[in-house]
């Protein structure tokens, strides 16, 4: 996968943004720009959801470990190096919360901690090691030398309690799957467009809106029966098992 000319070669106290080299012509969509998703601060924003999302597994996971008597702190995982500890950026929470939820807040303080150690010119090791990796995830997508995942690791799930039958799983590793976050997100904003009015799955939000959810299908649902004069509506639901076993990984890679 070769996308873009523009190389990461911004210089590290500067925090990389979108630029986009060739404007729509009139009368045509205008279709986002691939390097917009993978700026340094698009990146930093998806790194900075993801460890927000792990925090909440982590404290969860921990709670009956830390109200014992006499416990020892946890070891630090490998990405723990890539960003402050928590002490530092929580400095940086909203004074005022109003009706934001606390994930919300953490997220946008971590991210206010890290961007104001991205521009100094003597940062913290763990600005420097998140420069690196942010760098490098840059590089393999920017670059015209091809891309390749790293391979992942498959582990079986499950399907249900009880039942024999297993999926598998394939685990990436966090770079690759930021990479994949950030590759989603571009397929959405490309195909958002030619996608109906009532699908409301994989959406983009528009004119400043968020994306759609699950409860504005349920609004929409509720809006029709109330207009509906049969007095009965019928909402169906159906998955085509096994789709993507049949898709051809050939045809789906060129």
């Amino acid at each position: 996968m070769s996308h873009g000319r523009n190389r990461p070669n911004a210089p590290p106290e500067r925090l990389d943004t979108a630029r986009t080299k060739n404007p729509p012509r009139s009368g045509h969509p205008s279709f986002p720009s691939f390097e917009s998703f993978f700026t340094e601060r698009a990146i930093i924003d998806c790194l900075c959801a993801w460890r927000i999302g792990r925090a909440r597994l982590r404290n969860d996971r921990l709670f009956l470990h830390r109200i014992k008597a006499h416990h020892d702190e946890p070891p630090r995982k490998e990405h723990d190096v890539l960003f402050p500890p928590r002490r530092t950026w929580h400095r940086y929470r909203p004074r005022s919360r109003g009706e934001r939820a606390g994930p919300e807040l953490n997220r946008k303080a971590l991210r206010r901690a890290i961007l104001a150690q991205w521009k100094q010119e003597h940062p913290k090791p763990w600005a420097i090691e998140l420069r690196k990796y942010v760098s490098n995830i840059r590089r393999r997508v920017l670059e015209d030398n091809g891309f390749r995942f790293v391979e992942p690791r498959i582990h079986s799930e499950r399907k249900a309690a009880g039942c024999n039958e297993f999926r598998p799983i394939a685990v990436f590793c966090l770079e690759d799957r930021i990479i994949e976050n950030q590759l989603a997100r571009y397929l959405r904003a490309c195909l958002d467009r030619v996608f109906d009015d009532a699908s409301y799955a994989f959406r983009v939000g528009k004119n400043g809106n968020p994306a759609p959810t699950h409860h504005d299908a349920v609004r929409e649902i509720l809006r029709i029966r109330a207009q509906s004069d049969s007095g009965r509506l019928y909402v169906a639901e159906c998955d085509i098992r096994g789709f993507f076993d049949c898709v051809d990984h050939a045809q789906a890679r060129k």
